[in-house]
């Protein structure tokens, strides 16, 4: 018999603050899911208990474990075999509740390890959860010390796109936004256990529902100084097509709750999902030529305001394209 299946595992996975803590608890408070709580390691995640595989604190921990190439592991990995299912089942079962059908485990990193953990648990089913990259970079920004935001936005699209790819080999995924969540969690709720084959449940707590408005906030305060507003303008300038892709603008960062492309059970094409934003997105300079008009006048403005000191914050030889200071 393969390691674990007489229970059925679902992952939480998603970015650090984009929820995944919030979601983990509401989806185990349900009589026939068991998940981890009160294990003593940070946030009771699944990868500060195994031995098995690597966790982000070994490559650099929040906003920048992504850049290792390390880190994203699929079914092709060495790590993948019998034994290592055995060794993960081992070690996680006893914070468990083995009597319970589904077996619940949540950890950021499992956003680029989805299709390494189907190849260990093939009954495996997979909850993602994405938030605008603002309210997920400031506080990560906070946690390091820096106000290198140009990496903490490139850390969020290469996580999120390295997901995209790996998707498309999932047998069983669901994903939702975090706006969605608490927008409606009792409907959200729903959808997701209705997946799951599950008898749905009221949330078993309170859900904010105004989180993501204070860091909206505290980007436009970071702006009061000129440096920094024309650095994070040139920025959101830099990522703004990338970010528009998942539902989402840097430009015009107003909260938003919004069916994402996301949530459809086969991911519509990049064309789809820009025709679908561009039909609720605010104007934007529509010529190509406006644009680059703007990014040279940022650019020009930035380079009279300030010269930033050369420095390298990089993640194993991997230097950030635009610099500020920590």
């Amino acid at each position: 018999m393969a390691a674990g299946e007489e229970h059925g595992f679902v992952f939480v996975a998603g970015l650090h603050r984009s929820g995944t803590t919030l979601l983990g608890r509401l989806l185990s408070a349900h009589p026939q899911i068991s998940g981890f709580s009160g294990t003593g390691v940070p946030a009771d995640e699944g990868q500060h208990l195994q031995s098995v595989y690597p966790c982000d604190y070994e490559y650099g921990s929040p906003g920048r474990f992504g850049f290792a190439a390390e880190m994203h592991l699929t079914e092709s990995s060495a790590l993948v075999s019998e034994e290592n299912a055995e060794r993960l089942l081992a070690e996680w079962s006893p914070h468990w509740d083995l009597s319970r059908r589904l077996l619940l485990e949540k950890s950021p990193p499992n956003l680029i390890k989805t299709r390494f953990l189907q190849a260990l648990f093939p009954n495996s089913t997979f909850i993602v959860v994405i938030r605008h990259p603002i309210p997920v970079s400031i506080p990560t920004a906070k946690w390091r010390g820096t106000r290198r935001y140009d990496r903490l936005l490139d850390h969020w699209l290469r996580c999120h796109a390295l997901f995209e790819a790996d998707r498309e080999q999932l047998d069983r995924v669901h994903v939702l936004t975090y706006e969605q969540l608490v927008g409606d969690p009792a409907g959200v709720l729903e959808e997701v256990f209705e997946f799951l084959e599950l008898e749905p449940i009221l949330p078993s707590e309170p859900v904010e529902a105004g989180a993501n408005e204070k860091y909206f906030r505290r980007w436009k305060e970071l702006k009061r100084d000129p440096r920094m507003r024309a650095y994070l303008d040139l920025v959101s300038l830099k990522y703004e097509h990338r970010v528009r892709s998942y539902g989402y603008s840097l430009l015009r960062p107003v909260p938003r709750t919004l069916r994402a492309w996301a949530l459809v059970s086969s991911p519509p094409s990049r064309h789809e999902r820009s025709a679908s934003f561009e039909r609720r997105a605010p104007s934007y300079p529509a010529h190509v030529s406006q644009v680059s008009s703007l990014r040279e006048r940022l650019g020009a403005h930035a380079r009279r305001l300030w010269r930033p000191p050369a420095r390298k914050d990089s993640i194993r030889g991997q230097p950030g394209s635009l610099r500020t200071a920590s």
